[in-house]
């Protein structure tokens, strides 16, 4: 998995205005962006890995009951992460070869998420807040009970799955801050480097940025 598009951008004056004061403890916070575009190949590659971003999560008895998800696209939405995915969904009834009063919808499911960081491993994961159902012509969509409960919670369940590693860019956040520090401090700026923790994680209108916590003396 490759990081490059992923900006590093870090706020340095906070750092270097309290390395001037050793003794006070001040928590800074140094953002890591990703952008929505890098973000949408991260989550197709984990969560839509079949070719044109697909994922098929039920396919038994020859479709008769089938269930596939394609093409994600994230965005901003009232300060939440908006995940919007083409769904295919049939419910049937298989009885000697035959598929009988299948059942079938598609449409769109929009997902709206808060992620966060996993404070143990690193990884970016996403809560699911709520859902939305929407027609082809991206008009609210209208679905049976039966299927709405066939989609939903296997929907849910698999991307609640879904996570990022971030433990790349935070050892690349490492190797970039490190220099910039006089020989003179590195026992304090190695100190400063291991109090690295997540933080909170914003949403805005391009990017999301998660904040990386570290604590200067």
């Amino acid at each position: 998995m490759s990081y490059r598009r992923i900006v590093l951008f870090c706020v340095f004056l906070p750092i270097f205005c309290c390395g001037t004061v050793f003794g006070s403890t001040t928590t800074v916070d140094l953002p890591i962006t990703l952008d929505y575009p890098m973000l949408q190949t991260l989550v197709s590659r984990s969560a839509f890995p079949e070719p044109g971003d697909k994922t098929t999560l039920v396919n038994e008895w020859e479709q008769c009951v089938y269930l596939t998800l394609a093409r994600p696209r994230l965005s901003e939405q009232a300060g939440k992460l908006r995940l919007e995915m083409e769904v295919f969904a049939r419910a049937g009834t298989p009885l000697a070869g035959r598929c009988f009063h299948p059942l079938e919808w598609q449409g769109f499911l929009v997902l709206y998420q808060q992620p966060y960081i996993m404070p143990d491993s690193w990884q970016l994961a996403f809560n699911t807040v709520s859902t939305e159902l929407l027609a082809m012509d991206g008009n609210p969509g209208n679905i049976s009970s039966i299927l709405w409960n066939f989609i939903e919670p296997r929907v849910i369940a698999h991307l609640n799955t879904l996570h990022i590693d971030l433990m790349p860019p935070v050892t690349d956040l490492k190797g970039f801050l490190m220099p910039l520090f006089p020989n003179q401090v590195r026992d304090k700026t190695e100190k400063m480097l291991g109090t690295m923790r997540p933080g909170d994680v914003n949403i805005m209108d391009e990017h999301v940025r998660v904040n990386i916590r570290v604590d200067v003396e």
